[in-house]
């Protein structure tokens, strides 16, 4: 159940459609419990995917995000604690 984004997306890997079309913000794909078949296509196609904010997404945030979907990539030294502004949301 990947629902269509309402803006264009920027993803490592950008020849998959339906990761570039992919909108996480979209409260829908999470309607029926975890998303397993979304992350799954991610680990596969975009382990590290940037997610944009649709234009109409309300409130004050930042233009968007990074996903990453590996776990060594999560784990991996280079992420966690790299800069100044990076965090790790585990709770979901």
């Amino acid at each position: 159940m990947v629902r269509k984004a309402k803006s264009n997306r920027s993803c490592v890997s950008g020849n998959n459609a339906v990761v570039r079309d992919l909108d996480l913000t979209d409260a829908r794909i999470f309607k029926q419990g975890f998303p397993h078949d979304v992350f799954t296509t991610l680990r596969r196609e975009a382990p590290v995917y940037w997610q944009v904010f649709p234009s109409d997404f309300r409130g004050e945030h930042d233009p968007g995000f990074w996903v990453l979907s590996r776990y060594d990539d999560v784990q991996g030294d280079c992420c966690i604690g790299a800069e100044p502004g990076w965090a790790v949301r585990v709770d979901g």
